[in-house]
């Protein structure tokens, strides 16, 4: 996979920022809205939501509320994954060099809905569902956030919640710790936005993965004991006939 999920999504948004700095015109709220949307979903495979943008271009600064990716096909009408804000602060001088210089990103309120069918998640679904061309990385709305480079000083992603629903394993609220990264790149030699958005997504992704086997280690444990207490009453009962 090249782009996946949460490092797809920012990446897009950086790109429609910085891009939205040379449109001298009003609207830019609803232009930045309307590239994230747009290229967000062609990015990720399935539909991506903005509830609200509020740009400053005089202080470089952004804030995306409501932003959701939605579930594949086959899966609940709920979305995949939720970010309630999205908060990015940016270079203004950088827009007009090669390489666009960020400086903060903060995402708040994140949560995923994990969901396993068969022997199939949504999360593998949504990742083997992502458009991908002959040279294996991810489709952008018309190959300009490819072309971009980016410098970010840091990352922040708060905690959040993820709520895993399996036929095996019923449904288990799962805590997600925070992510920070910084110094992503640098004004002399910027990332690609699949190279950034690789970092990003990778420690996400493998946050899950790995609450989901603790959650599946938990469950077979916590059954094992079961059984064994189950055992231990049969032989203690059978003492006393």
């Amino acid at each position: 996979m090249s782009k996946a999920i949460i490092g797809g999504v920012i990446l897009v948004l950086l790109a429609a920022i910085a891009g939205a700095g040379f449109y001298l015109m009003q609207n830019v709220d609803g232009i930045v809205k309307e590239l994230i949307e747009e290229a967000g979903t062609e990015s990720v495979g399935t539909a991506v939501k903005v509830a609200g943008v509020k740009v400053n271009l005089r202080e470089g600064s952004a804030v995306i509320s409501g932003l959701t990716v939605a579930n594949p096909p086959g899966f609940s009408p709920e979305p995949l994954l939720t970010l309630a804000t999205i908060k990015v602060s940016i270079d203004t001088a950088s827009l007009t060099k090669d390489v666009y210089i960020i400086k903060d990103v903060v995402v708040e309120g994140v949560r995923v809905l994990a969901e396993q069918k068969g022997t199939g998640t949504n999360v593998q679904a949504l990742v083997d569902g992502m458009p991908e061309d002959e040279a294996g990385t991810s489709q952008s709305g018309g190959g300009s956030a490819d072309d971009s480079l980016f410098a970010v000083a840091q990352i922040n992603v708060a905690a959040g919640q993820m709520e895993l629903r399996s036929e095996q394993f019923g449904t288990r609220e799962i805590e997600l710790t925070s992510i920070r990264l910084t110094k992503l790149g640098s004004a002399e030699k910027g990332l690609t936005t699949d190279e950034l958005s690789d970092a990003v997504s990778d420690q996400l992704l493998g946050q899950i993965k790995a609450a989901v086997t603790k959650a599946a280690s938990d469950y077979l444990r916590d059954e094992a004991k079961s059984r064994l207490k189950e055992k231990l009453g049969e032989k203690l009962g059978n003492l006393f006939k």
